[in-house]
C-alpha cells in the first residue's frame, strides 16, 4: 500500500523527462535523426529504472546507460527527405484568408527580400502563427519570441537588437487593437 500512495498522482519520470524535452522542441532540436533514436532509447532505459517519479538504482540505470550502443542505421532515414518535402510544401503557399491583409503572403514575401542575418521578433498571440509557419530562418539566433506569452515583444525586441550593431534587418511583428482598427502590423528598422 504504502508505494502506491507514495506514487498517486505522480507522474512516471520517464513521461516528465519526454514532456521536458519535446517543450524544449524535441526532435526539432537534434542535428542527426540518428540523435533521435538515441533520445527514444535513454527515455525507455528510464522507463525501465524509474519507480515512480524516480529512479530506483541509480548505479544500475548508469550502468545501462553505459552499455547503449548508436544503431548503425536511423530507421526513418529513409522518410526524412519525404516528412522536409511536406514540410515545404505546407509552409510556401499560404492559404487564402478573408480580407484585405494576409499575413501569411506578407511573411512569405519577406523570405526573399531578408537577408540571412535578419532577426525575426514576434510576440505572442495567435497572430504569430504567420511567421512560425511562413519564416525560413536560415540561421542560429534569428529569431526572437516569448517564451511565456508576453505580448508587445516583437517590436521592443526589435528595437533592441539592431542596438548591438550590425547591419542587418530587424523586423517586429505585433498585434494591435482598437475599437476602431483591429489589425495585425509589422515594424522594421
Amino acid at each position: 500500500m504504502a508505494p502506491a500512495l507514495r506514487d498517486r498522482g505522480r507522474v512516471p519520470l520517464a513521461t516528465m523527462v519526454r514532456g521536458a524535452w519535446l517543450a524544449l522542441g524535441g526532435p526539432a532540436c537534434v542535428s542527426e535523426s540518428i540523435d533521435i533514436d538515441a533520445a527514444q532509447r535513454v527515455l525507455s532505459l528510464l522507463a525501465e529504472h524509474s519507480a515512480g517519479a524516480d529512479v530506483a538504482d541509480w548505479p544500475a540505470f548508469a550502468a545501462a546507460l553505459e552499455g547503449l550502443e548508436p544503431p548503425s542505421e536511423a530507421k526513418w532515414r529513409n522518410e526524412t527527405p519525404l516528412a522536409h518535402a511536406d514540410f515545404l510544401a505546407w509552409t510556401d503557399k499560404p492559404t487564402a484568408v478573408p480580407g484585405p491583409v494576409n499575413l501569411g503572403e506578407i511573411i512569405a514575401g519577406l523570405r526573399g527580400k531578408l537577408p540571412e542575418d535578419a532577426v525575426i521578433c514576434n510576440g505572442a498571440g495567435n497572430f504569430s502563427v504567420w511567421v512560425h509557419r511562413y519564416a525560413r530562418y536560415r540561421r542560429y539566433g534569428s529569431e526572437l519570441a516569448p517564451i511565456s506569452g508576453s505580448m508587445g515583444y516583437g517590436v521592443p525586441a526589435a528595437i533592441g537588437m539592431k542596438r548591438p550593431g550590425g547591419t542587418s534587418p530587424r523586423v517586429g511583428e505585433c498585434q494591435r487593437r482598437s475599437a476602431s482598427a483591429p489589425s495585425n502590423g509589422f515594424g522594421s528598422g
